[in-house]
């Protein structure tokens, strides 16, 4: 059962009873004091307690509030059970991203999942002598994907950096540039973002020239991959220079 947790809020809409909160452009929250019926976007929602006064104090849901705004809750405990830290993320709506680019984003993650899953498997199952190198790198990334499907993307950004200092044998260290570059735009490091994207999209485009001359070079599937990612980085780096 979720922890249910009280946002303490100065209290504005005392007088009326009733609590408007704002979260992004198209979504509009409405409390009611001592009412456990909330509206969104105009569609009733039920909640586990409603809001309430308390020494001239008003008292909402803070998890139901949070997440409703596109955040994510989550809680630190003592010893004895009780809450110690509460932790709230933002979602993408918080950079201004519209829904379109927040699911093009999110394609292109789960895409990207889906492929770095099947190399890590590949890898794994190998007996190729590179296989062990190359395992530890995609593990690595694998792990990077699963804290940004979290939106954990502090986290993911120092796996995906770790990945990209990690031991590999057939992988160009820039590939993990751009799925940095991705979550230090989703955590709002515009700047950090831009750096990684910029130098993802040198290395990507002087391996696509040939100008990087690698033993193994780019078959014809892995440059139409590599130049998709290349517009995608660009797509980012468009948003993060906004």
């Amino acid at each position: 059962m979720k922890k249910l947790v009280l946002l303490l809020v100065v209290c504005l809409f005392v007088v009326t009873g009733v609590l408007p909160l704002y979260g992004a452009n198209t979504k509009t929250i409405v409390l009611t004091v001592d009412d456990p019926g909330a509206l969104v976007n105009g569609d009733a929602i039920q909640l586990d307690v409603a809001p309430f006064i308390k020494d001239g104090r008003t008292f909402v849901p803070l998890r139901f509030v949070a997440e409703q705004l596109g955040g994510e809750v989550t809680y630190d405990t003592k010893p004895d059970g009780t809450v110690n830290t509460i932790t709230i993320r933002t979602e993408a709506e918080a950079l201004g991203l519209t829904e379109s680019e927040q699911e093009t984003i999110r394609q292109y993650r789960e895409a990207e999942y889906a492929r770095v899953y099947d190399l890590l498997d590949f890898a794994i199952t190998s007996d190729e002598v590179w296989a062990e190198l190359d395992a530890e790198f995609y593990g690595i990334w694998m792990i990077g994907l699963e804290k940004e499907r979290a939106a954990q993307y502090e986290e993911a950004a120092m796996e995906y950096q770790s990945a990209f200092e990690a031991p590999r044998y057939e992988i160009s260290s820039y590939n993990a540039l751009l799925p940095l570059g991705r979550v230090l735009l989703l955590a709002n490091q515009m700047l950090e973002a831009r750096i990684v994207l910029v130098q993802f999209i040198s290395e990507a485009e002087s391996e696509l020239s040939g100008e990087t001359n690698l033993e193994w070079g780019l078959t014809e599937e892995g440059a139409a991959l590599l130049r998709k990612d290349v517009e995608f980085a660009q797509w980012l780096l468009a948003i993060a220079e906004r």
